[in-house]
């Protein structure tokens, strides 16, 4: 007995609609105006004769039939893209050359590479760590992976994560008393300067962490990172 389905892209349309929470977002994600993901979404309801959308003026709100039908479609588009991506990578084999700093490599690249490699087993990667800035023309390098306010010009970068900064010091440093509530107090101690750790990365510097706070008072409970300046 063949199976009955729901039109892909009608589907597409309402899984990307309600995931993003609107018709624009979906309509980016897949390329097309805002008017047709709505106009796929009606199509669906009209399929399956149910409402899966509250339309306010707010924005989108799943219905209860909505939200019981978006888990599974979901879970079923995140498997057929994971089906194809196996597939494909058994077409496709080759070296992938990736450049990162050794922290961010043992901290959070490694543990995420044997999932790659089930996913792309014909593709070997070739891991360099480097604190200089990679330079794509002279280099056989195909990834790098930085600490950047932003990509330079003429390369494609992706946000893979934000970071903070805070001063940390010991207790010992102010005998026992409170910690400095101003910068200009945390000026006057002692800094301790990396001076080869980021030369190419500036924003990393006390002098531009100073600059960047400068009317942002300090937090007396901020040190939850170990990738910080300190005095």
């Amino acid at each position: 007995m063949p199976r009955r389905l729901p039109p892909l892209n009608a589907l597409r349309a309402f899984e990307a609609s309600a995931r993003l929470g609107s018709f624009v977002a979906a309509a980016a994600e897949m390329h097309v105006s805002a008017a047709a993901v709505s106009q796929q979404v009606r199509r669906l309801e009209r399929y399956l004769d149910t409402s899966l959308f509250k339309r306010l003026a707010r924005g989108l709100v799943l219905t209860e039939e909505g939200r019981d039908y978006l888990p599974e479609l979901t879970a079923g588009f995140a498997l057929l893209g994971e089906s194809t991506a196996r597939l494909r990578s058994q077409r496709t084999g080759g070296v992938l050359t990736l450049t990162t700093l050794a922290a961010f490599a043992n901290g959070w690249l490694l543990p995420r590479l044997a999932r790659f490699r089930e996913r792309a087993p014909r593709i070997e990667v070739v891991l360099r760590t480097s604190r200089s800035l990679a330079d794509f023309k002279r280099e056989d390098i195909d990834l790098a992976i930085r600490f950047a306010p932003a990509p330079a010009r003429g390369l494609h970068g992706e946000l893979l994560c934000g970071e903070e900064l805070f001063p940390v010091a010991s207790p010992a440093l102010f005998g026992g008393g409170r910690m400095p509530a101003t910068l200009a107090a945390v000026a006057a101690y002692p800094l301790l300067h990396d001076v080869d750790a980021h030369p190419e990365q500036p924003w990393m510097s006390w002098r531009a962490w100073l600059s960047a706070r400068a009317s942002t008072p300090l937090r007396r409970n901020a040190a939850r990172n170990s990738r910080t300046p300190s005095s």
